[in-house]
């Protein structure tokens, strides 16, 4: 997914839920300032995202409910596209 998302996108972010912070952890129990949470993402990943532009990658998403329920608010969003991957 990594080399997909480098390839056809500006920028992406791969969060790893197998190995995430706690403070990624807490970002989605929360969704009602996404712009916040966008902001959060970037400042600890150290990626600028662009609008339509990138990618964020959840990566073993079976070990964060709540990001894996956050995805059907994000698409609606449309800022960004998703890939989720599992086990």
């Amino acid at each position: 997914m990594e080399e997909f998302a480098k390839k056809e996108y500006e920028s992406y972010i791969l969060i790893d839920f197998s190995v995430a912070s706690q403070e990624v952890n807490d970002l989605f129990s929360d969704l009602s300032d996404l712009n916040f949470l966008f902001l959060r993402l970037q400042m600890i990943y150290h990626v600028n995202l662009t609008v339509r532009k990138s990618v964020i990658i959840f990566d073993e998403v079976q070990a964060q409910p709540l990001a894996r329920q956050a995805i059907k608010h994000l698409v609606k969003d449309g800022r960004y596209d998703y890939i989720e991957t599992f086990l």
